[in-house]
């Protein structure tokens, strides 16, 4: 199931065929369930990319049922995030200890380690056993009835479709690499990664257009959304352990996890907003311009076969 337009696909099509597999492909991984933890995180991505095809083509939907849709997809991922937010919590710390290298055993990452994979066992049990799966489910099902009857407003051309969505996911994040650098907390970067993972999924959208500079472009965006997301959940590990009780960790041994925490996310952080100088170097109206260059030919290539 390719996630982007097809060739000779209008627009308006395209984004209903797209959000409506996203949606089926959700219910369907619910209704399988083979390995519920990847299930929970198939969905939350699926809802990800929803979200993205709504915010590209939001202002030729109708207001209150594109307010509709996406207050669905809000009940959807709180539903999911207990579940998802623990398995995070667990491979962060694991995947600390593998970049940093640290001997299997130590103390203070065995001590942690232990907690939340309880945590996470026991919000699973939680979730399946008070059926928050068919929640989900039955909340998908209300989601594809609602996009079944979401109508785009013609415009002339099917880029004035698209266009003012790119140029808007790409203007937050151009504004999102300033504050990174003039502010640089936790909160700075979070709502940063947010706008470039928008807009990684909406060019994955676009990536026939001109597939080999479209996908080194994602590739970029796929690395600095990836190192963003890093640095956010290294931000809520240690507020997690900040939060334990003093008998679950020593001072000494909070104050060893923090200094690695800190580490990391610095590293990141310096990647992260190299990456985003490279990425974010053009004016909104250019960036705009250029890939609407790539789409308009592409089309027109089609209209000459």
């Amino acid at each position: 199931m390719a996630f982007h337009f097809k060739r000779g696909e209008g627009v308006a099509v395209g984004i209903h065929r797209l959000l409506q597999e996203q949606v089926d492909c959700s219910i369907q991984r619910f209704a399988e369930c083979i390995h519920p933890g990847d299930s929970v995180h198939a969905v939350r991505k699926n809802i990800k990319k929803i979200r993205a095809i709504l915010t590209l083509v939001r202002p030729h939907f109708e207001s209150k049922a594109y307010r509709r849709e996406t207050e669905i997809l809000r009940e959807i991922s709180k539903l999911l995030a207990p579940v998802r937010d623990t398995q995070v919590h667990l491979q962060t710390l694991k995947s600390l200890a593998a970049h940093l290298r640290i001997k299997r055993g130590d103390k203070s990452f065995a001590a942690i380690e232990h907690l939340l994979e309880m945590e996470c066992r026991k919000v699973r049990k939680i979730f399946f056993s008070t059926h928050e799966d068919r929640k989900a489910t039955k909340l998908l099902k209300a989601a594809k009835k609602g996009i079944a009857g979401l109508k785009i407003v013609k415009q002339k051309g099917d880029w004035k479709l698209l266009s003012h969505g790119i140029r808007d996911t790409y203007k937050c994040g151009k504004k999102g690499l300033l504050t990174g650098q003039e502010e640089g907390g936790a909160e700075e970067f979070h709502e940063w990664r947010k706008s470039v993972k928008r807009l990684w999924y909406q060019m994955r959208l676009l990536s026939p257009a001109w597939p080999v500079v479209i996908q080194a472009l994602n590739d970029e965006l796929g690395r600095l959304g990836e190192d963003l997301g890093i640095d956010h959940d290294l931000f809520v590990l240690r507020t997690i352990i900040e939060e334990l009780p003093a008998s679950a960790l020593s001072v000494k041994q909070r104050e060893y996890l923090f200094r690695l925490i800190a580490k990391r996310q610095g590293e990141l952080r310096r990647e992260a907003l190299s990456l985003g100088k490279r990425i974010y170097y053009e004016s909104p109206a250019q960036f705009c311009k250029r890939v609407g260059q790539y789409w308009e030919a592409w089309r027109g290539d089609l209209e000459c076969v």
